[in-house]
């Protein structure tokens, strides 16, 4: 029994972290928040949404959806954010679990459903 309650003790946090790097999409939410933050010579989009987080599957308590100004597609999800927040029409965005330094707490986005 000590065993069983050793292997899995151990095992737990190899769960909680294999979430980083998985392929998510967001529920539908209108952007409450639109926040810029410049870090390293570059700009990032950081998108909040009405709600405590992004209630993606597999990326827990994702309050944040970011894109690096400089990516490809990056002012246009910008565009579409703020229409959100304008317009109160739900986003829903579809991105990587994690941030840089290996957060759940963001989704790096690749794209963004209107």
């Amino acid at each position: 029994m000590k065993l069983f309650m050793y292997l899995l003790l151990l095992s737990i946090p190899h769960f909680a972290m294999s979430a980083i790097g998985d392929k998510v999409t967001t529920q539908s939410f209108v952007v409450k928040e639109v926040r810029v933050q410049l870090y390293n010579n570059d700009a990032f989009y950081y998108f909040v949404p009405q709600g405590s987080d992004w209630s993606a599957p597999n990326c827990p308590a994702a309050a944040y959806a970011y894109i690096k100004e400089s990516q490809a597609g990056a002012e246009a999800i910008l565009s579409v954010a703020l229409t959100s927040k304008t317009t109160n029409t739900p986003v829903r965005f579809t991105g990587t679990c994690g941030d840089i330094s290996g957060s759940p707490g963001y989704i790096g986005i690749t794209d963004i459903i209107m």
